[in-house]
C-alpha cells in the first residue's frame, strides 16, 4: 500500500505508431503524506519544506492556492469529479527540488478513503517542460481490485507540449504490489495502442542513508539523462506524420 517512502526505478517512453521508438531513463521520487510534509523533512539536515536547501519541497512547484492548505486544495480539486468530499489521507508522488531547481513533468496525488483501504481518486499533475504551466486531471476509478490494481480513463488530452509526449485518449493503470509501484499511461485510439509511458518504481524506507544517496544520484542522473531525454523527444516527434490540414499555414 502507498505510504511515506523513497521510490527508485525508471520511466519508459514507448511509441508504437506510426514508427516504433522506445527510450528510458532512471528516476527517483518521494511519496509523502500531504498533512505531514514539514515533519517528514525535519529530521534531515539537507532537506527542507518551503525553503531553499540541497533537497527541498516547495508548494509553488505544485498545486497552489492563496488561502487553502495543500491538502485542502487537492480535496477541492477532486470533489467535483468524484462527487463527494475526500476524507482520508492524500499522498504525493513527486520529485524533490535540488538546490531550488526541479524537473518534474509528472506528479501524482493518491486520495484515499477514511480507513486507508481504497483509493478514491488519482490526481495527475502535468507540468509543461519547458514553460512550467500546470494542468491537473482528476481520475476516479473505473475498476479497482483487491490486488491493488486501479484502472481509470482520461478522455481530455494531455497538453501537447508535455514532455510525456502521448496522444489524446488515455487509459491509466496503477498497480501496487508489496513494495513495487507501476503506473502506466496508454494512448489507445480505435482499439490500437499508439504510445505508452510507464513508471516502474521500487519503494525504499526513508532513513537518512537513502536520502543521502538520492542527494548524490539526482544531479548526476539529471545532467546525464535530461539532454538525452530532450533529444529522444525531438526525434520521436520528427518521426510522426504531419497533419496535412496544417500545411501552408
Amino acid at each position: 500500500m502507498i505510504t511515506n517512502a523513497l521510490y527508485s526505478g525508471q520511466i519508459v517512453h514507448h511509441r508504437l505508431l506510426p514508427h516504433e521508438h522506445r527510450f528510458y531513463y532512471p528516476l527517483e521520487m518521494v511519496c509523502l503524506d500531504l498533512e505531514h510534509l514539514e515533519s517528514l523533512c525535519k529530521p534531515y539536515w539537507f532537506c527542507a519544506y518551503q525553503r531553499f536547501h540541497w533537497l527541498s519541497l516547495k508548494r509553488r512547484h505544485h498545486l497552489s492556492s492563496s488561502t487553502l492548505s495543500w491538502y485542502q486544495s487537492v480535496k477541492q480539486c477532486a470533489k467535483p469529479v468524484i462527487q463527494q468530499q475526500p476524507t482520508g489521507r492524500i499522498y504525493l508522488l513527486t520529485q524533490l527540488a535540488y538546490c531550488g531547481w526541479v524537473f518534474n513533468p509528472l506528479s501524482v496525488y493518491f486520495i484515499f478513503n477514511a480507513d486507508h483501504t481504497r483509493i478514491m481518486a488519482l490526481v495527475l499533475e502535468i507540468t509543461h517542460t519547458p514553460g512550467g504551466h500546470r494542468h491537473h486531471y482528476v481520475l476516479p476509478p473505473l475498476t479497482q481490485s483487491f490486488a491493488h490494481t486501479y484502472t481509470t480513463q482520461l478522455i481530455q488530452p494531455l497538453p501537447t507540449s508535455s514532455i510525456l509526449n502521448i496522444g489524446d485518449a488515455h487509459h491509466v493503470t496503477l498497480k501496487v504490489l508489496d513494495e513495487k509501484l507501476t503506473l502506466s499511461l496508454q494512448d489507445r485510439q480505435r482499439d490500437q495502442m499508439h504510445s505508452l509511458v510507464y513508471l516502474t518504481l521500487q519503494s525504499l524506507p526513508l532513513p537518512q542513508l537513502n536520502l543521502v544517496k538520492l542527494l548524490w544520484r539526482y544531479p548526476r542522473n539529471t545532467l546525464i539523462h535530461l539532454p538525452r531525454l530532450y533529444w529522444q523527444l525531438i526525434h520521436s516527434r520528427r518521426s510522426q506524420p504531419h497533419d496535412s490540414s496544417t500545411q501552408g499555414m
